[in-house]
């Protein structure tokens, strides 16, 4: 555990590499928007196929679960995890 002296002189270093640090958060914010942005179609793909596979859920719906189910389960989720 940091004493009060110890923090404020971590803060005081902090401030004063300031501009260092706003440079190291937009880079790497870059290159994160940047990965995120290469994957957004592989994404979007993923979960919009469950859409295709709704007729088939409606006529063999998946195996009741829970404490008192409804009986309209549909595993949305579990396309876009595979």
């Amino acid at each position: 555990m940091l004493t009060r002296e110890e923090y404020f002189e971590h803060r005081s270093q902090l401030q004063q590499q300031s501009e260092a640090l706003t440079w190291l958060e937009q880079h790497y914010m870059d290159f994160l928007v940047s990965v995120v942005l290469d994957a957004a179609p592989t994404l979007h793909a993923d979960f919009s196929r469950s859409r295709d596979l709704v007729p088939c859920w409606i006529s063999y719906s998946p195996k009741q679960r829970g404490r008192a189910p409804v009986g309209d389960s549909q595993p949305w989720s579990e396309v876009g995890e595979k």
